[in-house]
């Protein structure tokens, strides 16, 4: 045993506190870890019990700044796992029982779950890569403290997962009392409390290990993420079910892209009748038209990228004190699509909603007469 050892050793049996010898030794310039390391090394000369698996002439060993960036992406992954699986589940939740007291608007629902998705299936194997590598640097043979500032996190995840768990509760007997208790809303509630219950466990276990020493049993840690892969793995497959596959996501996209530049287009055939006082003959017409280049991007199809169909069906001619006329413009869409809310902010126009294969839409023209002088 080392001199500073033994003098540890023997202000222990003199009585002393640890605290006291800790005071006495920095007052002599010895760092933190040296007399933790001899208050260590005379508890084992007098006898102290050693915990099973943990090498008696070990060490606490400091944190490093790996561990604390570590732990800090840690708990970033676990955000972006949490957050995904949530808007996963309350998206789905929305798709298969739509609410029809919910405000129009904001951006499609597929395209949200989409995005969950993406989220969930790249944060998710991080985050689990992450936390066995963070279980086993901290396993209880190791000897290693953790961060104080991973502590002090841990615990705010720890608070924040019991506070949830009890705020559903309260959510899902206040809505009960207030007769709002639908399917989908049990099912968000449901889903918010399987979450918080994974991650208060999965933290109680890892606080088991990293802060008290102790193996987190295998057994519980396998549930927990046995759990959360069976979660995601049904999330996801749910979501490809009801929200569309990657295919059919860029076939609707396509039809979203088609109908907005149908949209353009008849916009760039209304302003040239309404300066020049006729419909342009074709497409080719209308394009040539200097005030027109604008709308040679909005003239094609942007999968097969062949000019739309377009038409005359009447020429303008007096209805009373109009003048009115009419044309047809056809496209080929992939998707049927329902008819969006007025306030959606994605409507397109004459072609919002149409079916699948081809669709012509016909737009009327009506332009003031002018009185003759």
């Amino acid at each position: 045993m080392d001199p500073l050892s033994s003098f540890v050793g023997e202000r222990l049996r003199a009585g002393l506190a640890p605290s006291q010898i800790e005071a006495e030794l920095a007052l002599l310039g010895w760092g933190p870890q040296a007399v933790r390391r001899a208050l260590r090394d005379a508890l084992i000369g007098l006898g102290a019990p050693i915990p099973a698996g943990a090498a008696p002439g070990s060490v606490m060993r400091a944190s490093s700044a790996l561990d604390v960036g570590m732990s800090l992406f840690g708990f970033v992954l676990l955000a972006m796992v949490v957050g995904a699986l949530l808007d996963l589940g309350f998206g789905l939740a929305d798709k298969a029982f739509p609410d029809v007291l919910a405000a129009a608007g904001g951006a499609p629902l597929e395209r949200s779950i989409h995005r969950a998705m993406a989220a969930l299936l790249v944060a998710m194997p991080c985050y689990a890569l992450f936390i066995r590598w963070w279980l086993r640097r901290f396993a209880a043979a190791a000897g290693r403290r953790e961060p104080a500032l991973t502590r002090w996190l841990t615990h705010l995840v720890l608070l924040a997962a019991s506070v949830t768990m009890v705020g559903d509760l309260i959510a899902t007997v206040y809505a009960l009392l207030q007769g709002q208790a639908s399917m989908r809303f049990a099912l968000k509630a449901a889903w918010l409390l399987v979450l918080a219950t994974l991650v208060g466990g999965l933290y109680l276990l890892e606080r088991r290990q990293v802060q008290y020493a102790r193996t987190a049993p295998r057994a519980a840690l396998a549930a927990i993420g046995v759990t959360a892969l069976l979660l995601a793995l049904g999330s996801l497959g749910l979501g490809l079910r009801l929200a569309g596959t990657p295919a059919q996501a860029r076939a609707q996209a396509l039809d979203l892209e088609r109908a907005q530049r149908l949209t353009r287009l008849a916009g760039c055939i209304d302003s040239y009748t309404r300066e020049a006082g006729q419909f342009p003959a074709s497409l080719d017409a209308l394009l040539a038209s200097a005030n027109q280049s604008d709308c040679i991007a909005s003239s094609r199809d942007p999968s097969s990228r062949r000019a739309f169909d377009y038409r005359v069906l009447s020429p303008l001619h007096p209805v009373g004190a109009v003048q009115e006329g009419s044309f047809e413009l056809c496209a080929d869409f992939e998707r049927a699509e329902p008819s969006p809310t007025p306030a959606s902010p994605h409507a397109t126009g004459a072609w919002s909603g149409h079916r699948a294969g081809r669709v012509c839409r016909v737009i009327t023209v009506r332009l003031r007469q002018t009185s003759p002088r």
